[in-house]
């Protein structure tokens, strides 16, 4: 075990893996018919009620895991490496202070893990791992230190070799890879706005006036960098990075849709929207400036025996 400040983070058995503008927004577009991209595939990983659920679109079946209790902290979701490593927080037991990120591989087998102890820290994200599986991150609120109990959001970056963490980022929530870079995107308290950081952990950007929900796992960006999307009044809305151009990607008849990923390939997003009582997931065609409506029991509905689905979720190739 690694005791580093007033974390400990521990490997256990965990192998080597390898690779794996702001202003006045558009007018939103009306619904459009469906595209019909290739269809998707790969594996998409979701908690489904107390199950973690891995959906593989190339075997058209579900594989329906017990991830353990997570922390009584609510349903974060999960965290997916495109290179298929799946990761759920889970409740060790060992002290009040103490949780766990356990790691599965897309056949549901445990493959490792790490204990997170720091005194009177709870987790506020899912763990995400880089698309080449060496580095894991994640957010948690605690006192700003030992003598100062005034609470702060940080997100915690960690070698996932050996636990050593190499770098926190202070008033950060939920961050999210970009895979084009290997820089990371956390979300700044009020949800406002998006900080982006290098490969090298130094501040290079701002995304401004998002006015994001305050919902676990509700923005992604795209496997290139460009497109972002984030959930707004209900629905998905997008920004090309590049135009600062902006529209609404995802609508929902009834009810909201606060979570979204991309696809491995950025052709389709996977979205957790209202059918009937339960928020399921929904797989569509992602559109530059086109708008995409899900209705429950429509084509886009992962029909995958749903229960109960919610936080933050991920596509692996």
């Amino acid at each position: 075990m690694l005791l580093l400040g007033s974390l400990a983070l521990a490997t256990v058995g965990l192998p080597a893996c390898g690779g794996g503008g702001d202003g006045s927004p558009s007018p939103s577009p009306s619904p459009s018919p469906s595209p019909s991209p290739s269809p998707p595939t790969g594996t998409l990983a979701y908690r489904n009620g107390s199950q973690l659920e891995l959906y593989s679109f190339d075997a058209d079946r579900a594989l329906r895991v017990d991830p353990g209790t997570r922390p009584g902290t609510g349903n974060v979701g999960v965290g997916v490496s495109r290179s298929g490593l799946v990761t759920v927080l889970q409740d060790s037991g060992a002290s009040a202070d103490a949780w766990a990120i356990a790691v599965f591989d897309l056949a549901g087998k445990p493959v490792g893990g790490y204990t997170i102890e720091r005194e009177l820290a709870f987790p506020t994200s899912a763990a995400v791992i880089d698309a080449a599986a060496t580095h894991i991150a994640f957010s948690l609120n605690e006192p700003r230190s030992a003598s100062d109990g005034t609470r702060v959001d940080r997100t915690i970056v960690a070698d996932m070799a050996d636990g050593t963490i190499v770098a926190e980022i202070e008033d950060a929530l939920e961050p999210v890879w970009i895979d084009a870079t290997g820089g990371l995107l956390v979300v700044a308290p009020g949800a406002l706005r998006l900080r982006e950081y290098s490969k090298a952990w130094v501040e290079v950007a701002t995304l401004d006036d998002l006015n994001m929900e305050e919902s676990y796992g509700a923005y992604d960006i795209s496997p290139d960098g460009r497109y972002l999307v984030y959930a707004r009044d209900g629905g998905m809305r997008a920004r090309d990075r590049d135009s600062g151009d902006e529209w609404v990607a995802v609508t929902a008849r009834a009810g909201s849709v606060l979570q979204a990923c991309f696809s491995h390939d950025g052709n389709h997003l996977a979205v957790l929207a209202d059918s009937f009582v339960f928020k399921v997931p929904f797989v569509l065609p992602f559109v530059v400036g086109a708008s995409v409506e899900v209705v429950e029991g429509d084509e886009h509905e992962l029909g995958a025996g749903i229960s109960e689905c919610g936080g933050r979720i991920g596509w692996a190739e």
